[in-house]
């Protein structure tokens, strides 16, 4: 976030935000109450109402980079490949997209592996992922749209609960793709920094792949 874009969206460089949110006595308030009288007292949208206290609070020492509100981690990352959408699709749609997806890299039962293996103990097709990989990561399918992105719930053997994982194709101009992963609902900013590089990763071997 900079200030020219918080400048021109909301009439206000971020400096002056965060000092009426401290004149307001709001320094130390929980995140919705800031948020609410940034929208109440200053008629800012509830979005960059959202915003401008996940920055405050990220500044000011209260949350880390890519910390949410519910004190969970998210993380985005992004690539574009040489490739037409469907011919990305394709891959992910296979088996070895699946396992680049599941596991481990570096593991011989993932990206690098053969293609006719079922890479999950349960169902193994895209759009209807439920099961755990060998190297012991849960995916199950929550929304599959055909060629444009599918979300699901990744969770790692050791952790306490799932995450959210979206992976979406974006067409660009010369036939290229933008390839997208973005996970939410990560436990700590350690699993926000593994899985930041694991999608690295994937996308880059996913580049390499299509070519």
């Amino acid at each position: 976030m900079n200030d020219q874009a918080v400048e021109r969206a909301t009439g206000r460089p971020l400096a002056q935000w965060f000092a009426l949110i401290r004149k307001a006595g709001k320094g130390e308030s929980s995140h919705k109450e800031i948020a609410d009288h940034l929208h109440d007292a200053h008629g800012v949208s509830y979005w960059w109402a959202q915003e401008l206290t996940v920055e405050y609070e990220r500044r000011s020492g209260r949350r880390v980079l890519g910390q949410t509100q519910d004190r969970l981690f998210q993380v985005g990352v992004s690539r574009t490949i040489e490739a037409p959408v469907a011919e990305v699709w394709k891959l992910l749609y296979s088996s070895r997209g699946i396992r680049m997806l599941a596991g481990d890299l570096e593991g011989s039962d993932s990206a690098a592996g053969s293609t006719d293996s079922a890479p999950l103990a349960g169902t193994a097709s895209l759009e209807r992922l439920d099961g755990e990989s060998p190297s012991g990561e849960y995916l199950n399918t929550t929304t599959f749209e055909a060629g444009s992105h599918v979300r699901l719930q990744w969770r790692r053997r050791q952790w306490q609960s799932h995450s959210i994982l979206q992976v979406r194709l974006t067409p660009k101009r010369g036939s290229r793709t933008v390839l997208s992963f973005h996970q939410e609902e990560l436990p700590s900013e350690k699993a926000r920094r593994v899985m930041r590089g694991r999608w690295r990763n994937v996308a880059g071997e996913i580049a390499k792949s299509v070519k």
